[in-house]
């Protein structure tokens, strides 16, 4: 279930006791017990989709989608930060530092499916970490395609725009 709050004044209790008050003032999105809240005075045109990607596609099972696989495309990103890759690193740094050690990584990555959702081309310095980002979105799209999210969609007339690359053709081959 989405939600889109006005500001995080209006988020539940429940989720404004994880955060402190300037995380609340950071804050875009959530996920939490099967829902995902977007705050829609922190959104722009150009960042909701990949804040919304953040949210529903790694925290929502990156990790189930890809299987043996994820631990590959972990393996990566941290080869890419140790690289200093400009997405990695931007990735890495957006982390909260009050992350349990055990997500650190679900988060990283959400943050680069984030952030390459928001970039047609790679920034100076990032074009591998472009490129696994590229990937975890193909998969996010393939894996949307076969949800009922994407029947939602349809009924929301948002389908049109959504397409797939050759590299979401292959994904869902796999």
């Amino acid at each position: 279930k989405l939600e889109i709050f006005e500001d995080a004044r209006f988020l539940p209790e429940a989720i404004r006791a994880r955060y402190s008050s300037e995380q609340l003032g950071l804050i875009t999105g959530f996920t939490a017990s099967g829902r995902v809240g977007l705050i829609a005075n922190m959104l722009t045109p150009e960042t909701a989709a990949g804040v919304f990607l953040h949210e529903v596609g790694e925290h929502a099972g990156l990790a189930q989608m890809l299987g043996p696989d994820y631990s590959r495309v972990i393996m990566q990103f941290d080869k890419l930060l140790k690289a200093q890759d400009t997405y990695a690193t931007w990735a890495a740094m957006r982390v909260p530092k009050n992350t349990p050690k055990h997500q650190v990584s679900s988060e990283r990555i959400a943050y680069l499916v984030e952030r390459v959702a928001n970039d047609s081309n790679a920034r100076r310095g990032g074009s591998a970490g472009h490129e696994l980002g590229r990937e975890c979105l193909a998969n996010l799209r393939t894996w949307l395609f076969r949800t009922p999210t994407f029947q939602w969609l349809e009924q929301a007339g948002e389908v049109d725009s959504f397409t797939l690359s050759p590299m979401d053709l292959a994904a869902l081959a796999r």
